[in-house]
C-alpha cells in the first residue's frame, strides 16, 4: 500500500513538472543478500532476495531533442542531449540515467529523448541496491518507450554494464539479475559463472520469521571505496594460482601457493573458497525447507566479510553484535559490498520490538550515526506498467 501512494505521488509530480501524464512506469525492488558477498564477480554462487522496498521511474517521450529527468527524493533535476559526451560529464544518479541512454543507443536501441521521473523507498547508498533498482527501472522504461521487449535477464546484464562503464563500478551481475528477476517469497540462487538461475521458497512469514535490515548511516558510493580494489585483488591472486577466475580454485591450490600469494591475497581467496562452501550450503538448507539453519551460516559470513576480505567495519561490526545480542535473532552479517550500508538479520518476528531498545539506541548512543530497522520480506523483481 505504501508503494502505491508513492507511484501516486511520482505520477502526481510528473504531471505537474511535464505538464502530461507519463506512458509507463517502470518499478523495482531493492535487494538483501542472504549469503554469498563478494562472490559474485569472481564467478561463485549467490543467493540474495528481492525485498519488498521499491523505486519507480515514470517516463514519456520528450517533445524535443533534449531527455529532462528528475529525482523527486533528491529535489534535483538533470537535462542533456543526445550526444555521447553527455555521459562522461555526470555524476551520482545522473551518470545513471545518462549512461542508460548511452547503453541502448551502443546496442541499436534508439530510445527517444524523454521525460523522466523517479521516486521510491529504497535508502540510497545503504546497501539495498537502489543503484540497481534505478538501472534495471530505468532500462525497462527506455525500452518500452523505443517499442523494445528486453527479456529480464539481457535488462540486467545492461544494467551491469551500466554500472561498469558510465559510472565506475566493477560489480559483477548478483544485483541487477535479483533485481530483475526476483520471486516473492524465494530467494535467487545465481550461478555467477554461467548466470544459472534457481527460485527457492523461503516461507518466512509462514515460520514467524523476517528479514530485519538495519542501516548503518554510513553513507558510501561503491566508486569511492576500496570495492573496485578488493575486485583487481581476486584476479591477481586467480593469475598467481594460474586460473582464469577464483570459482576455478580449490582449497588444494591454495595450499599449495602457500606463501607466493601474500597474506592480503591469501585471506581473499580463503574468503571467496569459505564463502562458495556456505552459500551452497545455505541452498540446501533452503531446499530442505530448513531456513532457520541459514543463522550461524550467516555469523560465519560476517566474521569472513570483516577478516578475512576485510570490507565490514566498526559501525558495521557494532550492529552485528548489539543483534545477535537480541532474543529470537538467529543470524546477522554485514549484507552488500560492505565498507558501510547495512546489517542483515534473520529475525522471529516477536523479536523486532526489541530492536530500538536493544540494537538501534544502543547504536547511536555509541557512534553518533541515525541508525533505522527496515523489516522485509521476499518480493516479486521488476514490473513495468503501460499507462497511456
Amino acid at each position: 500500500m505504501e508503494e502505491k501512494g508513492t507511484w501516486h505521488r511520482l505520477r502526481t509530480a510528473f504531471r505537474r513538472r511535464f505538464g502530461r501524464e507519463a506512458d509507463v512506469l517502470a518499478h523495482a525492488p531493492g535487494r538483501v543478500n542472504l549469503i554469498g558477498e563478494h562472490t559474485d564477480y569472481n564467478g561463485g554462487h549467490v543467493l540474495p532476495v528481492a525485498v519488498d522496498r521499491r523505486l519507480a521511474v515514470a517516463a514519456a517521450p520528450a517533445p524535443g531533442r533534449e531527455t529532462l529527468a528528475l529525482a523527486l527524493d533528491l529535489a534535483e533535476e538533470d537535462s542533456f542531449g543526445p550526444d555521447e559526451e553527455a555521459v562522461a560529464a555526470a555524476a551520482g544518479w545522473r551518470a545513471y540515467v545518462r549512461g542508460a541512454f548511452a547503453l541502448l543507443r551502443r546496442e541499436g536501441i534508439e530510445a527517444p529523448p524523454a521525460l523522466l521521473a523517479v521516486s521510491g523507498r529504497i535508502p540510497i547508498a545503504s546497501g539495498l541496491s537502489s543503484s540497481a533498482a534505478l538501472t534495471v527501472a530505468l532500462l525497462a522504461a527506455l525500452s518500452r518507450l523505443a517499442g523494445v521487449q528486453l527479456d529480464r535477464r539481457r535488462l540486467a546484464l545492461l544494467a551491469q554494464r551500466v554500472e561498469n562503464e558510465a559510472v565506475g563500478v566493477a560489480c559483477g551481475p548478483m544485483d541487477p539479475l535479483v533485481v530483475a528477476c526476483g520471486r516473492r517469497d524465494h530467494a535467487l540462487l545465481i550461478d555467477c559463472a554461467d548466470l544459472t538461475l534457481r527460485h527457492l521458497p523461503l516461507g518466512l512469514a509462514e515460520r514467524g520469521l523476517c528479514l530485519a535490515v538495519v542501516d548503518s548511516g554510513v553513507r558510501r558510493s561503491l566508486a569511492e571505496t576500496p570495492y573496485n580494489q578488493r575486485r583487481r585483488e581476486c584476479e591477481e591472486a586467480a593469475r598467481l594460482l594460474g586460473l582464469p577466475s577464483l570459482h576455478r580454485a580449490t582449497w588444494a591450490d591454495l595450499e599449495r601457493a602457500g606463501a607466493s600469494l601474500g597474506g592480503a591475497l591469501r585471506r581473499r581467496v580463503r574468503h571467496f573458497l569459505s564463502e562458495e562452501k556456505r552459500t551452497v550450503r545455505a541452498a540446501s538448507l533452503l531446499e530442505q525447507a530448513r531456513v532457520e539453519g541459514l543463522g550461524p551460516l550467516l555469523v560465519q559470513s560476517h566474521i569472513s566479510l570483516r577478516d578475512d576480505f576485510q570490507v565490514s567495519s566498526p559501525e558495521l561490526d557494532l550492529l552485528v553484535e548489539l543483534s545477535l545480542a537480541v532474543p529470537g535473532v538467529l543470524g546477522a552479517r554485514l549484507t552488500g559490498a560492505g565498507f558501510g550500508g547495512c546489517v542483515l538479520a534473520l529475525a522471529r518476528l516477536d523479536a523486532i520490538e526489541r530492536f530500538e531498545a536493544r540494537v538501534l539506541a544502543p547504536y547511536r548512543r555509541r557512534t553518533g550515526l541515525s541508525a533505522r530497522l527496515y523489516v522485509c520480506q521476499a518480493d516479486d523483481g521488476l514490473q513495468v506498467e503501460s499507462l497511456a
